[in-house]
């Protein structure tokens, strides 16, 4: 058994990098263990810190499934009730909205001016919120949706439910599942190789595992010997003990070399997660280079004052600002007014629990959106 270097964790969620890779080297290079150990390794130092996006805007398309028993909703509600500040809240939600409204797709622009600075914009089918914009630079972070603008600064992103740290670490793992081979995210001294087995015309399945991790990953796929590179068609996080049972899948549908990534990309990743019922798609759109002097705009509060540079003159009725010691909200043309009433911080789980709450980060800050949304309707 073979150890390859060190890696970053696996999380609870899976985090699946989808082929990476430089640009072919047409170098004919047959399929043999030595090839895709090295090819292991090669994807292995991709995957480690920030992806290769900086002045890159990357888009990409999220379409939810949810498959949830009325038991699990029921199970949801007891742990929850009585706890406003629960993190689960926000699942709960997604998950009543999603048995209500059937399938959810949203499209996501993501602009990187590297690690902390950065923009996104999210369209999608939420009739309530059709959009959601977030934003977060070395001078701020904010949330825009349903009207509404929240601004906080970056070392309190927790403050008004904006969560901006959490969402770039979603965002990252979406741009990293169609980018890279499935390289987890926490911390382990190193993975094995722990079983490979080619195939006819190329093809291959091979087990990947980590001495200090409860699961492992088996990945199915079939080689290019003139890019000596894999493409991955599966991959599946068992657990380690005998009874292989499944953690996570994900199944991977066509792959492409986007020029101004460098890398190869993972058109269609399909992610079916038994525990919660729930599948997820991810579809890559497209890359493409932007100014990387127009960070700054691309990155700064909305204003009634100016057109946003993606979104043009915007509809804003009221900011709430978060980043003094007191909530200032400002409706209209009024002048600002402290908030009444402390405004309650959640607490950023930490562990494995943090792993499943970071999935539902975007779900979460539309959640906190409408229902300030729906406050203000209310009080109007």
């Amino acid at each position: 058994m073979r150890v390859l270097a060190p890696i970053l964790p696996y999380a609870a969620a899976l985090i699946v990098f989808v082929m990476a890779g430089p640009a072919p080297a047409r170098s004919g290079t047959p399929l043999t263990y030595e090839s895709f150990v090295k090819w292991v390794e090669d994807q292995h130092r991709l995957a480690q810190g920030y992806p290769p996006i900086d002045g890159l805007m990357i888009e990409y398309e999220v379409e939810f499934h949810h498959r949830v028993s009325d038991a699990q909703i029921r199970a949801l509600v007891a742990e929850v009730r009585g706890k406003p500040d629960h993190p689960k809240r926000h699942e709960l939600q997604a998950l009543l909205q999603a048995r209500e409204r059937g399938p959810t797709t949203r499209r996501n622009r993501f602009w990187s001016g590297g690690p902390g600075v950065w923009r996104r914009c999210e369209d999608g089918s939420n009739s309530e919120l059709p959009m959601l914009d977030q934003a977060m630079n070395r001078q701020s972070t904010w949330l825009f949706g349903g009207k509404q603008v929240r601004i906080g600064v970056p070392d309190q992103p927790e403050v008004g439910q904006m969560y901006s740290s959490q969402t770039e670490f979603s965002v990252l793992i979406d741009i990293r599942r169609m980018l890279f081979q499935p390289f987890p995210a926490t911390c382990s001294p190193a993975v094995a190789l722990e079983d490979f087995r080619p195939g006819q015309g190329g093809e291959f399945t091979a087990v990947v595992g980590a001495p200090a991790d409860p699961a492992r990953l088996r990945l199915a796929g079939r080689w290019i010997p003139e890019d000596a590179r894999a493409e991955l068609s599966s991959v599946t996080r068992i657990a380690k003990d005998q009874s292989d049972r499944l953690h996570i899948a994900v199944m991977i549908d066509g792959h492409m070399f986007d020029p101004a990534i460098g890398l190869w990309v993972a058109k269609e990743v399909l992610e079916v997660d038994p525990a919660r019922g729930s599948e997820r798609t991810l579809r890559f759109i497209r890359a493409e280079p932007f100014d990387p002097s127009m960070i700054d705009e691309l990155t700064a509060p909305p204003s009634r004052d100016r057109p946003d540079p993606i979104r043009g003159v915007q509809n804003i009725e009221s900011v709430w600002d978060y980043s003094g010691g007191t909530v200032m909200i400002t409706e209209g043309d009024a002048p600002p007014r402290p908030m009444l009433g402390a405004m309650p911080r959640e607490k950023v789980p930490t562990g494995a629990s943090r792993w499943q709450w970071i999935g539902w980060s975007s779900a979460g800050a539309i959640g906190a959106a409408l229902v300030i949304l729906r406050l203000r309707r209310s009080a109007g």
